[in-house]
């Protein structure tokens, strides 16, 4: 795809498949809620007048909130006013924005869990994107999200496994390993291995300029980055089976990745696993036959037409009801399909 086509389809896809009400970016919102992250496409401004506001559970005055998610940047003080100790802010105080990104609670009062989080009085958006909750107004429906697992590993640091998974999160999302697929699947393999894998997360910008260079070749910096990683692992561990997988822009990196490494390095990579692939109609090199698997939506105009048109290099179809945001419908599939590639 001409890499022009790819921004408008990238950036199409995840405006797209949001709700039509949380679409547009706004500089207003309440309590500072119009510059939320653009991953979930800007502030409660937004919402249509017409939603009923006894399930707002508070949006005006963002009161209650539990803290940030494990490996979520934090900020110290006392009071932030809402987005408190978010990507380094400051504030003990985050005033209703727990959970963001993962998080789960009984009293989140509005916005607790977006993307992931999980609850039983959310009181309205909790649970936006596939999170468990009572009273969130029907936003749920369609929207898969990694639910479980931290949005930060670094299972490089610590004891040697029989396997290892790196893997590269997709563009805006934090930590280093984003929110719609890394922390889902890294609990399904963990699960599926008997805890027998140590998960590791590309640490990169993962920003829209880095697309530009990883769509032309390996010499991205979270290509460079995602190299580094496979050969500290087999530095450390010489004899762990290397899993790698990547979601949107961080499955070009693990094309680009396994064009970069070594033949004795490659070798010691038994499975590719991509999700939202740009290069879904591409088979990465050097991966054993039968050992890549690509999860493409039918909607998603980030990987094109889907799986029907890559059968023979991995295309799979996928469970994601919401394009390009969906993938976290997958995980355990993939973890399935990981762990009949590995021995653990």
């Amino acid at each position: 795809m001409h890499f022009q086509q790819f921004l408008v389809a990238y950036f199409s896809a995840t405006v797209a498949a949001l709700p039509s009400g949380l679409k547009r970016r706004q500089s207003a919102g309440s309590s500072g809620l119009g510059g939320l992250p653009d991953s979930i496409g800007g502030g409660v401004g937004s919402i249509p007048s017409s939603f009923p506001t006894s399930l707002l559970g508070g949006l005006g005055s963002l009161t209650g909130g539990l803290p940030l998610p494990t490996g979520l940047a934090s900020g110290s003080g006392s009071d932030a006013s809402g987005l408190g100790g978010i990507l380094g802010g400051s504030g003990s105080d985050t005033s209703g924005l727990g959970g963001i990104l993962g998080g789960s609670g009984s009293d989140t009062s509005g916005l607790g869990g977006i993307l992931g989080g999980s609850g039983t009085d959310t009181s309205g958006l909790s649970g936006l994107l596939g999170a468990s909750s009572s009273g969130t107004g029907g936003l749920t429906s369609g929207y898969s999200v990694a639910a479980s697992g931290s949005i930060t590993e670094n299972g490089l640091d610590d004891a040697c496994q029989n396997v290892t998974l790196i893997f590269a999160r997709g563009t805006s999302e934090l930590g280093n390993m984003g929110s719609i697929v890394g922390p889902g699947l890294s609990t399904s393999v963990k699960s599926a291995t008997g805890n027998h894998v140590a998960v590791q997360g590309v640490t990169y910008a993962a920003d829209a300029a880095g697309i530009a260079t990883e769509a032309i070749g390996s010499s991205g910096a979270g290509t460079q980055a995602m190299v580094k990683d496979v050969q500290s692992a087999l530095s450390k561990c010489p004899d762990t089976q290397v899993v790698l997988s990547g979601y949107s822009q961080g499955a070009m990196l693990v094309h680009n990745t396994m064009s970069s490494l070594t033949s004795t390095q490659a070798a010691s990579v038994k499975v590719v696993v991509t999700f939202g692939d740009p290069f879904v109609g591409e088979a990465p090199k050097n991966v054993p036959t039968g050992s890549f698997k690509s999860f493409c939506a039918s909607s998603d105009p980030v990987c094109l037409a889907g799986a029907s048109s890559s059968p023979s290099s991995g295309g799979t179809t996928s469970k994601s009801e919401a394009g390009h945001l969906g993938y976290g419908a997958d995980v355990d599939t993939a973890a399935t399909f990981i762990k009949g590639k590995v021995s653990v």
